[in-house]
């Protein structure tokens, strides 16, 4: 389920597009999350965007610090 802030974008992705999902007890997310922010401040993406962004980011390490024990290298 996306988060609150990504919903109403999220509904106009269309069923055949292929999409890529990151969860937080990934421990890979955070640096997927962080090379994302650099390339996209890089090509001038939307600063709304690259906020949204950073904010997902700091989620995602804030679930990490406080649930050590579910975050895994993915299988």
């Amino acid at each position: 389920m996306p988060a609150d802030c990504c919903k109403e974008f999220w509904g106009r992705i269309p069923d055949d597009e292929p999409t890529f999902t990151l969860a937080a007890r990934d421990a890979l997310s955070a640096h997927a999350v962080r090379f994302w922010i650099g390339e996209a401040l890089k090509e001038g993406v939307n600063a709304d965007k690259i906020v949204r962004a950073t904010q997902h980011l700091k989620a995602i390490e804030d679930f990490q610090r406080a649930h050590l024990e579910r975050v895994k290298i993915p299988d």
